[in-house]
């Protein structure tokens, strides 16, 4: 998982260049409200070493979890397939327990 702290010129408000630029190298793959699902798809995507990158989580935290602002994980673009594919493989896979 990629996190602001990690970017090279963090700043304390989490805003860098360097994590736009990041950003714009990866796509939306999954957005949810409920926090146990993203744990479920983080842990989906970390025992695969897919790279991942999730936004909001905190205002989502901020927010009083009022599921106003939902919380999303973006992959780099060349993952997208292969981690869509594993989530929606995981989701069948609990549909038949």
């Amino acid at each position: 998982m990629i996190s602001a702290q990690k970017v090279k010129g963090s700043n304390p408000f989490g805003r860098t260049k360097n994590l736009t630029i990041i950003i714009h190298m990866m796509e939306l793959i999954f957005k949810s409200n409920n926090i146990v699902e993203i744990s479920w798809v983080k842990h989906i995507l970390r025992s695969h070493k897919i790279v991942f990158f999730v936004l909001d989580e905190s205002m989502s935290m901020v927010e009083g979890n009022i599921s106003a602002i939902p919380i999303r994980i973006l992959v780099e673009k060349n993952e997208v397939h292969k981690a869509k594919k594993l989530i929606q493989r995981e989701q069948e896979n609990l549909k038949n327990i």
